[in-house]
């Protein structure tokens, strides 16, 4: 099996009230005009909430929301890894506990984006790997 991965150690440090973007930092794995975002979003005036969101076209057609959420100061783990037929698998690990959600994108996706917006995030360390013929 074909598996490309990446993991990050992220620590929301400050949120930032801007009226025209949501404070969100995450990753997205595009295809075209399809892309899948694991991201920490911060909706108007609340807490943290993680997930994927899937976009056609700049526009979010679905989402699926983690039950457990980050908090603020609070390291906590991003993982993700896909195939090259675009099997995605998000896990989101808080205080020593692991919840895992999966999609598919349909195909492999051709870009690997990080976004930040509204906020400081830490990250450390961000780990990218490939491995080819990998034992499930």
């Amino acid at each position: 099996m074909d598996i490309s991965a990446l993991r990050a150690r992220v620590t929301i440090g400050k949120i930032e009230r801007v009226s025209n973007w949501l404070p969100t930092f995450g990753f997205v794995l595009a295809n075209g005009t399809s892309a899948l975002g694991f991201h920490v979003r911060c909706e108007r005036y609340t807490a943290p909430r993680a997930g994927l969101f899937l976009t056609v076209d700049g526009k979010e057609i679905k989402s699926v929301i983690f039950a457990k959420s980050p908090t603020l100061g609070q390291p906590f783990s991003m993982e993700m890894s896909w195939t090259k037929d675009g099997h995605v698998i998000a896990t989101l690990k808080l205080q020593g506990e692991a919840e895992r959600l999966e999609f598919d994108l349909g195909a492999r996706p051709k870009e690997l984006r990080v976004t930040v917006s509204g906020g400081r995030f830490e990250v450390a360390p961000l780990e990218l790997g490939h491995l080819q013929n990998a034992a499930n």
